[in-house]
């Protein structure tokens, strides 16, 4: 879907115009592209209909928000992609706020509350079963760093042996390279984790270039791979 474009006539911004200045300006920011591929999913739509209403950024209101919003909650949509459509709404026309664009808008009480999901966490009991069940080096290594450092799995597909520090006592530092928000950083796993790699390293070669996960075919193991590991 093709972004509204500004109207040449006329002096006005759009709302086209301040979605491409938002998208622009968190591209600069070094957002994770899917993350903007989310402001674009929620934000277009919002933009073609209030540029087709002839609504005006530098006067919308609170009333002409949540009539968009009253629209999406009237669809098949569930509270929580409501909620989502109208949190980047918010966040767009705060920014606008603070480029003197738009008015400051009240979205308390706006959005619809989605309901809170309980996070199940691993016991003691779930991670002995889990790893009782795993019949090589490599996947313990995989679970045990996971579980313990709590990298995703894109981060934990993407490690190379140069990025772990094996040489604290008791804890082992692992480099995230490009992780969350494309950004780096260090994290901590115990020394189950450490052992567990130890053990592992020595059944492959360990180049400090080279993956620290490796598929059956020597090449780095993917986040499929990783999946599989957790579903055998």
């Amino acid at each position: 879907m093709s972004v509204p474009q500004q109207d040449p006539s006329s002096g006005n911004v759009t709302f086209g115009q301040l979605y491409r200045e938002f998208f622009d300006q968190r591209t600069a920011a070094k957002v994770a592209k899917g993350t903007l591929a989310i402001y674009g999913y929620t934000l277009i739509p919002f933009c073609h209909w209030a540029d087709e209403q002839g609504l005006d950024p530098t006067t919308i209101t609170r009333q002409e928000v949540g009539s968009y919003i009253q629209i999406l909650s009237k669809s098949d949509r569930k509270k929580a992609t409501v909620d989502l459509h109208g949190r980047n709404i918010r966040a767009m026309i705060r920014f606008g706020e603070l480029e003197g664009l738009c008015p400051a808008v009240n979205f308390h009480g706006l959005l619809p509350r989605p309901p809170k999901k309980k996070q199940i966490l691993a016991r003691p009991a779930d991670m002995a079963e889990l790893l009782a069940h795993c019949h090589s080096q490599r996947d313990k290594a995989v679970i045990l760093v996971m579980f313990e450092s709590g990298i995703r799995r894109r981060e934990c597909s993407n490690l190379n042996w140069a990025d772990l520090d094996f040489t604290p006592q008791d804890v082992l530092r692992i480099r995230v390279k490009s992780g969350k928000g494309d950004k780096d950083r260090v994290t901590l796993a115990a020394n189950r984790a450490k052992a567990a790699l130890t053990a592992y390293q020595a059944t492959i070669p360990h180049g400090s270039d080279d993956p620290v996960f490796l598929s059956r075919f020597e090449r780095r193991l993917g986040i499929q791979g990783i999946d599989r590991i957790y579903k055998k």
